[in-house]
């Protein structure tokens, strides 16, 4: 049983490799003795230089070299790391486990690079997700590793660290928050953290069950705690002038209302709906398949797309076909569970669709040229601003209406007063924000505040966290 009062020194041993000042990415470590459990595995999505060249088909050290993989001795093959300055995988040197939240890349983008004999634990939802993701080539880059599974509310031991995963929310690949209990220490998780997302009170339960053990060390997502936000709702960079306060900001969107506003996007459209949706987020595919009921119309999918649906759902779907997969062999698996529809199809009757086109096919928008045609982009690909711009320009030139599921009034990640409220509520000896550029605005209620050094080792001592010298 872990102690909430220290004796001086804990033996638990805490070290920040990414998150940290970053607007994406969360990894870090948490060690007792030898045994050491890493939560998240990600890295910060930059579409300038995520796009890395392999070299003898090396891609790991293609990573290290772009600062995209975070440098952690014992944890990767030794023959994926020779002549890099890394001190590669031994049992015996640290047990280890590694936990993922969720299926965002910036959380778990690294986790096919780890060994082997490493495990990588996410929800059943996510790893069957992802194993779909790899089998069509979208997947993370991998070694060809496995993924363990974890229970909702089930603690993992890791020797004598134990981890609790708590679900936030149940929708596609589910999304977790955790409790890490060691000897001396209680630590909280939120990973992306959010009081008016999908399901406020699943993070309400986790507020509570933090608040019971006292936590030593929170960890808490502080995405848009960024001046822009502040002013719009607030009038002040000062966190402390932020009301403590559950609710939503006045004008603000919860995701029911943000999900409706959407829904008229493509219930309300009098001609072809054409769509590109993040195919990481099955929720989103779900929604357009029920929309696409709701209004009579059939949702129509490219065949990667359908195939993820088909995996994940055990949907029959239809498809779209404008390239010809027919040698594919997981396209061969799908075959008889689909329904070809055609650009003819499509083009008799475009009224009675939601097709989806993918950024990298926006081209087909010039084949597809409709009347009232409306173009809706729902995130994901294309993420830089560049490619953003084509995109529009390519609508615009094509005559098709252009809508994005962005929309200022709503913020996926917490709003800063429900964060400030969930802090509160748990009252942690020291919190940590990660996930934005500014990790010191969240304010400790009875607590400090501590941004800590990536790479830096630090351990408890009389509550407060000390870096270790090097």
């Amino acid at each position: 049983m872990a102690f909430s009062l220290f004796m001086a020194v804990s033996k638990t041993k805490i070290t920040n490799y990414a998150g940290m000042t970053q607007s994406m990415g969360a990894v870090f470590s948490i060690c007792y003795e030898n045994d050491r459990v890493i939560m998240d595995f990600g890295s910060g999505f930059n579409p300038e230089i995520s796009n890395y060249i392999k070299k003898d088909d090396n891609w790991i050290k293609d990573k290290l070299d772009l600062g995209l993989l975070p440098k952690i001795d014992y944890l990767y093959p030794e023959e994926y790391i020779n002549g890099y300055d890394l001190k590669p995988y031994k049992p015996e040197v640290y047990n280890t486990a590694i936990f993922v939240s969720h299926l965002h890349l910036d959380h778990m983008s690294n986790i096919g690079a780890v060994h082997w004999d490493v495990p990588v634990y996410m929800s059943e939802n996510a790893r069957k997700l992802e194993y779909t993701l790899e089998e069509i080539g979208q997947g993370v880059d991998s070694i060809n590793r496995e993924y363990s599974v974890f229970e909702n509310m089930q603690y993992v031991e890791v020797g004598k660290i134990k981890v609790l995963p708590i679900m936030n929310s149940p929708y596609s690949y589910n999304m977790y928050g955790f409790l890490i209990e060691t000897p001396d220490c209680f630590i909280g998780y939120t990973a992306d953290l959010s009081l008016c997302n999908e399901k406020p009170d699943m993070v309400l339960q986790e507020m509570e069950i933090f608040k019971e053990r006292k936590l030593d060390l929170l960890y808490c997502d502080n995405c848009n705690f960024t001046d822009s936000v502040m002013q719009k709702l607030y009038g002040t960079l000062d966190p402390l002038e932020i009301p403590v306060d559950e609710r939503i900001p006045e004008g603000m969107l919860s995701f029911d209302q943000h999900y409706d506003k959407i829904s008229r996007y493509y219930l309300e459209a009098p001609g072809l709906v054409v769509f590109n949706h993040y195919q990481r987020e099955m929720l989103d595919a779900y929604k357009i398949l029920q929309w696409a009921q709701t209004s009579h119309r059939k949702a129509v999918f490219e065949p990667d797309a359908a195939y993820l649906i088909w995996k994940f759902y055990n949907k029959d779907v239809d498809v779209y076909l404008n390239d010809n997969v027919d040698d594919i062999p997981w396209f061969s698996a799908m075959k008889s569970h689909c329904r070809i529809i055609t650009r003819e199809d499509i083009l008799k009757e475009p009224e009675r669709y939601y097709l989806h086109i993918s950024y990298r096919n926006i081209d087909e928008l010039f084949r597809l040229k409709v009347h009232n045609g409306t173009y809706i982009h729902a995130e994901g690909d294309p993420f830089s601003s560049r490619e953003i711009a084509i995109m529009k320009d390519k609508v615009h030139a094509t005559g098709y209406q252009f809508r994005n599921y962005d929309d200022e009034n709503y913020f996926q990640h917490g709003y800063p007063n429900m964060i400030r409220y969930f802090v509160d509520q748990i009252d942690p000896k020291v919190v940590i924000g990660y996930h934005g550029f500014y990790p010191e605005r969240i304010p400790a209620k009875n607590g400090i505040n501590l941004v800590p050094e990536l790479y830096k080792v630090y351990h408890f001592e009389n509550d407060r966290m000390v870096k270790e010298e090097s």
